[in-house]
């Protein structure tokens, strides 16, 4: 067999993760502020390492399954995990985006990691937006409804997709993750809907969100100049026109989890 040939070959962890989170069920899906301490051994290939904004971080999930060739997604037909990010696999290891806080000797401080407490590294990488970056990437959990998901984890996941485009959490991405979900629920469909358009408002920051939430640009003609202080959003013959409130919350928590109609004037 073609896999008898391959020789053997060793994983040594460079460092371990340091979380708030010591098992898998607690770990929210967007991850939490975590660091990595590298062993003093690997401490050379440290260096340089802030002049980066974001790392590549792989990990080995110890205590993942390492049987498992199929995974059950929310009630539907079960996929194999070479096609997604499911911490059971052959070879269990997990990869994470994020970005640097600070460093401090060995210690890598990460703004999130959806790592547990202790879970072994096997190598960290810089993140290159121009190689890393693929704006226009779809996969199912974008096209489709995500009707069986909790929809506060759903709103969550996908602040989380709008702070990594536009570059900081603020009260405007959180705004636009809102209507965003709004707008998906309504209509039950997927925030990557080819069909669904957005004509963008005064606010950047909310524009920025609705941009990277929805996948519409102006080249694929799903991303237009709006008309005064409302953010349309449009799925075939159906709009839902927001206006935003004239004194938002101050916090990203409270308009994730406010009334709607206490953010926005809709029609």
């Amino acid at each position: 067999m073609a896999e008898d040939r391959v020789q053997d070959f060793t994983l040594k962890p460079i460092g371990l993760v340091k979380s708030p989170i010591e098992e898998g069920d607690r770990m929210p899906i967007e991850g939490v502020p975590a660091a990595v301490e590298v062993f003093p051994a690997y401490a050379g290939g440290l260096k340089g390492i802030d002049s980066n904004t974001h790392l590549i971080i792989l990990g080995w999930f110890h205590k993942a399954r390492r049987d498992a060739l199929l995974m059950e997604r929310r009630g539907n037909q079960p996929r194999g995990v070479f096609g997604l990010r499911s911490p059971g696999r052959p070879n269990p290891i997990g990869l994470c985006s994020a970005r640097v806080t600070r460093v401090e000797g060995l210690r890598v401080h990460l703004d999130r990691l959806d790592m547990i407490d202790g879970t072994p590294i096997a190598d960290i990488k810089r993140y290159s937006p121009g190689w890393d970056s693929i704006f226009s990437a779809r996969t199912s959990r974008d096209l489709d409804y995500p009707g069986g998901r909790d929809p506060a984890a759903f709103l969550r996941d996908m602040l989380v997709e709008a702070i990594n485009f536009h570059g900081e959490t603020c009260t405007g991405a959180a705004l636009g993750t809102r209507m965003m979900g709004h707008a998906i629920h309504t209509w039950k469909i997927g925030k990557k809907d080819p069909d669904l358009s957005i004509a963008w408002g005064p606010d950047g920051c909310i524009d920025d969100a609705l941009q990277a939430i929805s996948g519409a640009t102006i080249g694929n003609g799903r991303l237009r100049p709006g008309v005064g202080t409302e953010y349309t959003l449009s799925h075939h013959d159906r709009a839902l026109a927001f206006s935003p409130k004239d004194h938002p919350p101050d916090t990203v928590a409270d308009i994730l989890d406010g009334d709607i109609h206490t953010l926005f004037d809709i029609r």
